[in-house]
């Protein structure tokens, strides 16, 4: 994402299939808050397979360096199921959700706005990247 007067910002994003989540709700957060030990320094981590539709933001703490500068500062991540749009549960049909008993998906995809802001505080001139997850 380029931005004026020069400055740049990325925005590292993790996608992958994914694994069943299981019955629980934290165990389908639980699975993506394991790759980021995997991955640790992408800003978004999407991962779908359990149809399931939430995003759940993280805070970590992260080097940043600005021209020979160190410091820690927080950065949120999010931690996203993409969500399905296979309907369940419907007459005269049948499934794999109805097979195995499992509950129907709330339908629909996560929808994530990505944008920045610039920072001039204590000395530092920076671009903030913005997430704002929509469900």
């Amino acid at each position: 994402m380029k931005i004026r007067n020069g400055f740049a910002v990325s925005c590292y994003i993790f996608a992958c299939h994914g694994q069943g989540g299981g019955k629980l709700l934290g165990t389908s957060i639980n699975k993506i808050d394991d790759m980021t030990r995997i991955i640790n320094n992408a800003d978004i981590y999407v991962m779908g397979h359990d149809h399931k539709r939430s995003a759940t933001p993280k805070t970590v703490l992260s080097v940043y360096d600005n021209s020979g500068n160190f410091f820690l500062k927080q950065k949120r991540q999010y931690l996203v199921r993409s969500g399905s749009f296979q309907k369940s549960y419907e007459k005269d049909s049948s499934g794999f959700a109805q097979g195995r008993l499992m509950q129907p998906a709330d339908l629909g995809a996560v929808r994530l706005n990505i944008g920045t802001h610039r920072d001039r505080k204590g000395g530092f001139d920076r671009i903030i990247l913005d997430i704002e997850a929509v469900i």
